[in-house]
């Protein structure tokens, strides 16, 4: 993958999230342009689950106590809440080839 097509996606990454958090229904915003890079909508999904993972991984620190855990772990639930909306709306159907995934 380029730099250019790398920022591409990051830049679409950054749209779904805005549209995700205009849209309390958990749809998620697609447009038939994102294939280019993502190819369907499954690999938008996937992409979005990745980088909730990672967001948590570098937030939830296994150094901080329970209590810490618990709150920072709310932290990111409200602040990523349309996201998640979107990524719960697809829990419901496994994306083909994809291993079950937590998103709370």
């Amino acid at each position: 993958m380029t730099w250019t097509e790398t920022h591409e996606r990051y830049r679409i990454i950054r749209e779904v999230v805005k549209a995700a958090e205009a849209d309390v229904t958990g749809t998620l915003p697609w447009r038939e342009e994102y294939a280019e890079y993502f190819g369907d909508r499954d690999g938008l999904v996937k992409v979005l689950r990745t980088r909730w993972q990672h967001t948590c991984e570098a937030q939830l620190d296994s150094d901080m106590t329970e209590a810490e855990l618990q709150a920072e772990h709310r932290k990111l639930l409200k602040a990523h809440a349309p996201v998640l909306r979107v990524l719960d709306s697809y829990r419901a159907v496994p994306l083909a080839g994809a291993e079950s995934m937590s998103v709370a």
